[in-house]
């Protein structure tokens, strides 16, 4: 049973507009490890020579850096490695606790 003082707190976290905006964007960003995790979301590491800078289409969202590479599927990969060492830091600090 959850205590009336922790269901005010809830109340008041739900109707802040901030709050809730944080969690989505959380929300997005476990998504997107979570569908990359499950080979979802494919990761272009191929270098497309001659293509340096080139700007965000259809094929490649986000554009591309100065080799050629497919920025969207880096900060995908990124996401993935953030929350992967996300879980193994609380993992690690659970047991010892506070």
């Amino acid at each position: 049973m959850i205590s009336p003082a922790t269901q005010k707190a809830l109340r008041a976290m739900i109707r802040d507009r901030w709050v809730l905006l944080s969690l989505i964007v959380i929300g997005l960003y476990l998504a997107t490890a979570l569908l990359s995790l499950l080979g979802l979301l494919p990761i272009d590491y191929v270098t497309r020579l001659g293509e340096s800078y080139s700007p965000p289409n259809a094929r490649i969202w986000f554009g591309t850096d100065y080799l050629g590479r497919d920025v969207l599927s880096r900060v995908v990969h990124g996401v993935e490695v953030a929350v992967k060492v996300g879980f193994a830091a609380s993992l690690i600090a659970i047991p010892f606790g506070t």
